[in-house]
C-alpha cells in the first residue's frame, strides 16, 4: 500500500514517516523547503505546496491514503493570507484531486484550537462545537478545513478528521513551539516562566493513531488525540528533572504577564525571538484540563505516554542533534 504524506518535513509529518516506514508502507511526500526531516529516508520526494494542482498531481500517484498533516500554524491576530491559502484552499486542492484520483481515504490532521474551548468545566470531546468567532486566523481555518473534509466524506471518498493537543517528543526538526521552550528553558532563556498550563501529547502516539486511522477509523468521524493537562511550572520541573538544568524560580501570573505585554512584551529569549506573546498566554489560561481521547482510545487504540518521557527522549533528541 502507498501512502501520501503532506507536511513531510514538519513535527507530526516526520515522525509519521518513520513509523509508515516501519510498517514496510511506501511512501510519497511533499514538501515545500527544508528536507531536513526525511533527507535519509527512503521516500520518494515531490517538491511543491498544497495549493499547487501540480504538486498534488504528483504526489497522488498510484496513492491509496493520503494523511494530510500540511498546515501554516501562526500565533498571532493578522489575517496572513499565507494561512488561509495553505490550511483552507490547500485542503480544498487535496480533497479534489483525491476525488479525481480515486483515493479511497483521506486523513485530515486538524487542531484542539479548532474547538470551542468555553466551557471550561465540562469535558471537551468530540461533541464539542467548532469555533465561529475567532480573532485568531489559525484556528478559524482549521475550523474550517476541518468542515471541509468532513462534508468530502461522500461518494467514494472516506475522510476522517484527527485533532492532536500540543505536540511534543523527538525528531522536531524546526523546532515547534513547545520544542523551541524546552530549548529556551534549558539553555535560560527566559527570565521567568508563566502560570497556565495545556494538555500535551506525544507526537509518536499520534503518529500511531494516524497509521492505525488508515483501517480501523470510521469514515465521516474525528477523534481527539489527548495526553494530559500540565502547568507550566511542572513542564519547567520535568526539564530541570530530564536535564539537571534549573528552570527559571519566578512563575509569572497571567493576569501580570497580559498586563504588561502590550508595553514591553517580556517574554523573548536571547536571539529577541519572541516566546509568549497574547495569543500564547491566552492559550495557557485557556487550557482545558479535562480533554477526551476515549473514543480514539475505543476505536484507534490510542494510547498516550507520560510528559516525562516525551520531555526525556525530547531534549535527548535535542541534545544528540545539535540543538543543545
Amino acid at each position: 500500500m502507498k501512502v501520501a504524506v503532506t507536511g513531510a518535513s514538519g513535527h507530526v509529518g516526520s515522525n509519521l514517516c518513520r513509523a509508515l516506514l516501519e510498517k514496510g508502507f511506501e511512501i510519497n511526500v511533499l514538501f515545500h523547503e527544508d528536507d531536513k526531516a526525511f533527507r535519509e529516508l527512503n521516500v520518494n520526494v515531490i517538491k511543491g505546496e498544497v495549493c499547487s494542482t501540480e504538486s498534488i498531481e504528483k504526489l497522488l500517484t498510484d496513492v491509496d491514503i493520503v494523511i494530510h498533516t500540511a498546515a501554516y500554524i501562526s500565533v498571532n491576530q493578522h489575517n496572513d493570507q499565507e494561512v488561509i491559502n495553505t490550511n483552507i484552499e490547500g485542503t480544498k486542492n487535496i480533497i479534489a484531486k483525491c476525488r479525481e484520483h480515486k483515493i479511497k481515504r483521506m486523513i485530515h490532521f486538524s487542531s484542539i484550537h479548532a474547538f470551542n474551548q468555553f466551557p471550561l468545566d465540562h469535558p471537551l470531546d468530540e461533541t464539542r462545537d467548532l469555533i465561529s468567532i475567532s480573532p485568531y486566523i489559525y484556528d478559524k481555518t482549521k475550523a474550517q478545513s476541518e468542515i471541509l473534509v468532513r462534508e468530502a466524506n461522500k461518494d467514494g471518498l472516506e475522510t476522517i478528521v484527527l485533532s492532536p493537543t500540543s505536540i511534543i517528543g523527538p525528531y522536531d526538526f524546526k523546532p515547534s513551539m513547545v520544542g523551541r521552550s524546552l530549548i529556551n528553558i534549558y539553555k535560560k532563556n527566559l527570565p521567568a516562566l508563566i502560570s497556565g498550563g495545556y494538555d500535551f501529547v506525544d507526537v509518536r502516539d499520534i503518529a500511531s493513531a494516524a497509521i492505525n486511522a488508515m483501517t480501523m477509523g470510521q469514515p465521516g468521524e474525528k477523534y481527539l488525540l489527548s495526553g494530559n493537562w500540565h502547568s507550566i511550572k511542572e513542564f519547567g520541573d520535568l526539564i530541570e528533572k530530564v536535564s539537571g538544568v534549573r528552570r527559571p524560580r519566578f512563575i509569572c501570573p497571567l493576569g501580570l504577564a497580559k498586563f504588561f505585554m502590550p508595553v514591553v512584551k517580556p517574554f523573548v529569549n536571547k536571539e529577541n525571538k519572541l516566546v509568549f506573546n497574547k495569543q500564547t498566554i491566552e492559550i495557557l489560561e485557556s487550557g482545558h484540563r479535562n480533554i477526551s481521547s476515549a473514543k480514539a482510545q475505543k476505536e484507534l487504540n490510542f494510547k498516550s505516554r507520560s510528559l516525562e518521557e516525551s520531555i526525556y527522549d525530547s531534549f535527548f533528541w535535542f541534545k544528540e542533534n545539535g540543538y543543545l
